[in-house]
């Protein structure tokens, strides 16, 4: 609860600002939400293995992260990068732990 309160896009309710894009074959989704200049994306990985996830390609600035399920501070056994960006010859990649989800934001809090 506190991190929705606490961050613009989250505590915004506004469906017009969310994008979803799916993968059922790796059982991924992705939730990209906006609120003027903030962004964040969220990343589920609902499978029972790990999956490498291409990130939105619109996605331009460096992302940090707020929030990781697999952190050991949730009792996870591996850990995201702090921060993800994407390079002239890459896209954004996240490889995602089983069972787990990640959420980005472009604004460092």
């Amino acid at each position: 609860i506190a991190l929705r309160k606490s961050n613009p896009v989250l505590s915004d309710p506004d469906r017009q600002q969310l994008r979803v894009t799916e993968n059922t074959q790796q059982q991924t989704l992705v939730l990209h939400r906006w609120h003027e200049a903030s962004e964040l994306f969220c990343v589920f990985n609902f499978s029972k293995e790990p999956q490498d996830m291409s990130l939105p390609k619109s996605l331009e600035s460096a992302w940090h992260k707020i929030f990781d399920s697999a952190d050991a501070a949730w009792c996870g056994t591996a850990t995201a990068p702090s921060v993800v960006a994407k390079t002239d010859a890459q896209p954004f990649t996240i490889s995602l732990p089983p069972e787990s989800f990640l959420i980005y934001s472009n604004n460092h809090v």
